[in-house]
């Protein structure tokens, strides 16, 4: 049906291996969430490292050998494999079969469930529109745009979070003590987040000379679009452990299933009318409204008014701005080159710039502030 779908034949094995690592990885030892319950993040750290370290080993040295796409499938399936064999070395729980608790958890995560379903395929939407109306190679040039575009949330926002919710839930009782926390680290996540997507959005096409070479120069403005969207992300509340940890889960199902209806009209026409770059715009729109309505659900809930949340933006804005007006004329001035070792030294420069612009400006309005 795939292979049908995206009129590409090869799609039907691989697509049977990947359902094969996904089936696998099934039968990870749950005792590792025990880590995060305790908030042991240097074994949780380790045990991710380690899966990531070998499967990438693996997967470079079977590039080297093969060259062709079931390297990618050879990594996922190896990554699969090394974290179930993994999960039970590191932690000593051994998982049985039991319907003990059943009643109990489904009431609470029947929601989980829907939330899950709904974002896998929010997740994958894209990629099925796009393989759908404009070919297999525009899903490449979104993939690979998506996945340097979200470097943010992916390797760095996500550990905040995984070390937030217990603390948020620890705190559920004490709303005082919740809505602090919460802001935070919001806060945090933005002061550390939200210059990467700026700069990417600046530095796309040096990046892909850089990193992945001339033949995915085509994948740039999709890169740029992205980056927006990187940007939004970073802007993100990650409202849903608060309601998480206030037992309200069925909020995040909601604003789920809401991104959902407004992603599916936007990302059709968008895909029809520019392939990649319109299926780009489309998350991109749809994710900045679903973040409006999270705000305004989240203000009920904590009860709080929406100072609190410009007080967390203000340096993090003030220093992307300070950033963004040094690098455009900056940008303008560096002379292109189709040399691989100019393209690095340029790279480098404006990175270095760029940090250095905000750093400077945050650090700068910090002690203005006192």
């Amino acid at each position: 049906t795939v292979a049908h779908f995206f009129a590409e034949p090869r799609m039907e094995v691989v697509v049977y291996f990947l359902a094969l690592a996904s089936f696998i990885l099934s039968f990870e030892n749950i005792g590792v969430v025990e880590f995060r319950k305790n908030l042991a993040f240097e074994k949780e750290f380790t045990y991710l490292f380690l899966s990531r370290c070998l499967s990438t080993v693996v997967t470079v040295v079977l590039a080297l050998m093969w060259r062709n796409y079931w390297v990618l499938i050879a990594g996922i399936l190896t990554h699969s494999v090394i974290q179930v064999a993994l999960s039970y070395v590191v932690h000593d729980y051994r998982p049985r079969v039991s319907f003990a608790g059943f009643g109990e958890l489904f009431q609470f995560s029947k929601w989980m469930v829907i939330q899950n379903c709904m974002h896998g395929l929010n997740q994958r939407m894209p990629g099925w529109v796009i393989g759908r109306l404009a070919g297999v190679g525009a899903v490449a040039h979104y993939e690979v745009a998506s996945t340097i575009a979200t470097l943010t949330t992916s390797e760095l926002r996500m550990p905040i979070r995984a070390a937030l919710y217990p603390g948020l839930a620890k705190m559920a009782t004490d709303r005082k003590a919740l809505h602090k926390s919460f802001f935070d680290a919001y806060g945090l996540m933005v002061l550390i987040g939200l210059p990467i997507p700026i700069m990417l959005a600046l530095t796309a096409p040096l990046l892909i000379q850089v990193f992945l070479g001339d033949q995915w120069q085509a994948a740039g403005p999709v890169v740029e679009v992205l980056a927006l969207y990187g940007i939004v992300q970073a802007l993100g509340s990650s409202s849903h452990l608060v309601y998480l940890a206030i037992n309200r889960p069925n909020i995040t199902a909601r604003l789920v299933g809401l991104y959902f209806i407004i992603l599916l009209p936007l990302l059709v026409t968008g895909a029809t009318l520019a392939g990649a770059v319109g299926a780009a715009w489309a998350v991109t729109i749809t994710s900045l409204i679903v973040l409006v309505v999270d705000f305004a659900v989240v203000f009920k809930v904590l009860e709080v008014g929406a100072q609190r949340i410009f007080s967390a933006l203000a340096r993090p804005l003030a220093g992307s701005l300070t950033m963004l007006a040094g690098l455009i004329p900056l940008r303008l001035f560096v002379p292109a080159t189709e040399s691989w070792i100019g393209s690095v030294l340029q790279l480098a420069t404006l990175a270095a710039s760029g940090s250095i612009l905000y750093l400077g400006a945050v650090l700068a309005l910090w002690h203005l502030s006192g």
